[in-house]
């Protein structure tokens, strides 16, 4: 093989071949909300390709602290008095080309609501569930 080897013969085969400098990912902020009532937790199935069939929480861009107030109102969630808003530690997820730093907050609901394209289940289902490395790292802390 040396023989026929243009590289080896002008003592470039260490600089061969070139490898293209690796893009840097892209990292995406994220709020995720555990929505709590009555130990039922609304998840959805994923159908994206990406992260096809992989249960996740419900998740939304992360635009600061007042994100979360945001959220809440537009999806008229009626958060218990008796049951204070827990924000867990932080989760890194990284997938393909994406770093995802995911912001988690538990939150108690007072009442159900409907969430189009998310269902409730019961927390000791959440376990037997494929989810995603991120959010299964959220998960532990329920």
């Amino acid at each position: 093989m040396q023989r026929g080897c243009r590289a080896f013969h002008e003592g470039k085969q260490q600089d061969l071949p070139k490898k293209k400098p690796r893009k840097k990912p892209t990292v995406l902020e994220r709020i995720v909300l555990i929505l709590d009532y009555r130990d039922q937790v609304l998840v959805r199935k994923n159908t994206e390709a990406l992260m096809r069939d992989l249960f996740e929480f419900p998740y939304f861009p992360w635009e600061g602290e007042s994100t979360m107030n945001r959220l809440a109102a537009a999806y008229s969630l009626t958060i218990s008095p008796n049951q204070p808003l827990r924000r867990y530690p932080k989760a890194c997820h990284t997938f393909t080309r994406f770093k995802a730093n995911l912001h988690p907050f538990h939150l108690v609901l007072d009442e159900k609501p409907h969430i189009p394209g998310y269902g409730w289940k019961k927390k000791t289902e959440l376990k037997d569930l494929p989810f995603s490395s991120g959010h299964r790292q959220i998960l532990e802390h329920l």
